[in-house]
């Protein structure tokens, strides 16, 4: 229906309309303000969150058992011998000398003519005790294949140079390739693999022999099948890379630097969650004068700043170890110099400020992962729980607001319906008006 307004009454009721639902739309300008403010505070809570659960992850780095006492290695010439060493392995020098590197049997075929033409051989071979059947039709890529297709056979194909390349899956002396030819047929002997050496058969082009690793370490003789031993050196995994002449001294050494590193990444996501906590609860913060989340920051700063209870000596609090507070900020920060003189003089010390051995005594690593587990892990914890009761009143709010639109529309739509039934009893209102003037001037007129 057409609606159009003040046709009758001279009135703009339209617009009238629009500022009367305009002054009656406040309450759901207010509650949608409501709303977002609601959710930037969840919002607040889930960062902050965030950022703690971080630092549980810094803190477990922090506990790993390779971390505090670590070692490291160095070798006088890496292009012979690396090495690689773990938390138990014993500070020490040793002389190692490399005879030879453990290989893997490798053989090859005479060159053919062409990888792909049928070589016009048929039968049989063997290889690891499997057997590999050849066509007349079968070409050097062929015969390939079906070397490969074969699933544990030990043994893998290859193509060099119009050559077939046998390479056993084994490396060390144990893994020598047991190559036979069926008497009857010749296919390897024909492909120039094995050869007749007085009435024996053996590999014509063997490209390297089946042997184990072998070296010395302070003198004493060493074989392995491999060439990165792990149990030779306790705690330390050697990498055999070429043979030497004369002895390369390797060194097994303290390595602070793994320690120094995991601390920095701790108080780093330490400094990161305290400087958003400062934030929220700044003057424009979205959580500003929140109890919850100063007593929070101070729990935190506390955890961090104050002895720990049971130990005496050099080291009984971070800051003895280079890690500190600040003045009276929330951060913390490393004095260098000093952390890594306390991780050479005393390593399992500073672990213990932070995790201790002794299961009556919690270090700050302990007590934070405690707190960080009632903030954020435990059933009902504090902010989870502060998040699900922002969500429940951002929900009522929502439902609110929906009320209240709806209670407008129908306002509006009374108002439009009343507003149009005016004009239209003043329309008639009008229209008998003129009936009765044109009914007046007829009379005068007799």
């Amino acid at each position: 229906m057409l609606n159009i307004s003040g046709i009758g009454s001279g009135l703009d009721w339209k617009a009238l309309i629009q500022e009367i639902v305009k002054l009656e739309r406040r309450p759901v300008e207010k509650a949608r303000s409501q709303e977002t403010r609601l959710d930037e505070r969840r919002n607040a809570w889930k960062d902050i969150r965030s950022r703690l659960e971080t630092l549980q992850s810094r803190l477990d780095d922090l506990k790993d058992q390779g971390v505090f006492g670590a070692r490291k290695t160095s070798s006088a010439d890496e292009t012979v011998l690396k090495a690689e060493a773990g938390s138990t392995a014993a500070k020490a020098s040793y002389f190692v000398t490399v005879t030879n590197l453990a290989e893997a049997h490798r053989a090859a075929s005479d060159r053919q003519a062409d990888r792909a033409a049928a070589l016009n051989l048929a039968g049989t071979f063997s290889l690891n005790g499997a057997d590999i059947t050849v066509g007349a039709a079968d070409s050097l890529t062929d015969i390939r294949d079906e070397i490969n297709g074969i699933a544990g056979i030990g043994v893998t194909a290859s193509i060099i140079d119009n050559r077939l390349v046998l390479t056993s899956d084994t490396v060390g002396a144990a893994g020598t390739m047991a190559v036979l030819d069926d008497p009857s047929t010749l296919i390897l002997e024909s492909l120039g693999v094995l050869v007749d050496q007085g009435g024996s058969k053996v590999l014509k082009n063997e490209m390297a022999a089946a042997r184990d690793a072998a070296f010395t370490v302070d003198g004493l003789s060493v074989t392995r099948a491999n060439n990165d031993p792990d149990d030779v050196i306790p705690g330390v995994t050697l990498h055999l890379l070429a043979g030497s002449a004369a002895p390369v001294v390797l060194k097994v050494e303290d390595d602070p630097g793994t320690a120094t590193e995991a601390i920095r990444q701790f108080t780093d996501q330490y400094n990161s969650a305290m400087d958003l906590i400062d934030t929220a609860l700044g003057e424009k913060g979205k959580l500003a004068g929140d109890v919850t989340l100063m007593r929070i920051r101070m729990n935190l700063r506390q955890f961090v700043s104050g002895k720990v209870t049971g130990m005496s000596g050099t080291y009984q609090a971070l800051i003895d170890a280079g890690i500190g507070t600040t003045g009276r900020g929330h951060t913390l920060a490393i004095d260098t110099a000093k952390l890594e003189q306390a991780l050479k003089n005393a390593p399992a010390t500073v672990e213990d400020l932070l995790f201790h051995e002794d299961a009556g005594i919690d270090g700050v690593g302990e007590k934070l992962e405690s707190y960080l587990d009632l903030l954020i892990d435990a059933e009902n914890a504090l902010i989870p729980a502060k998040e699900d009761g922002l969500t429940a009143r951002i929900k009522n709010v929502q439902t609110r607001i929906r009320d209240l639109d709806y209670r407008l529309q129908l306002r509006e739509q009374n108002l439009t319906r009343q507003f149009v039934a005016l004009e239209r009893s003043l329309a008639i209102l009008q229209g008998q008006s003129v009936e009765l003037g044109w009914g007046t001037g007829s009379n005068k007129g007799q």
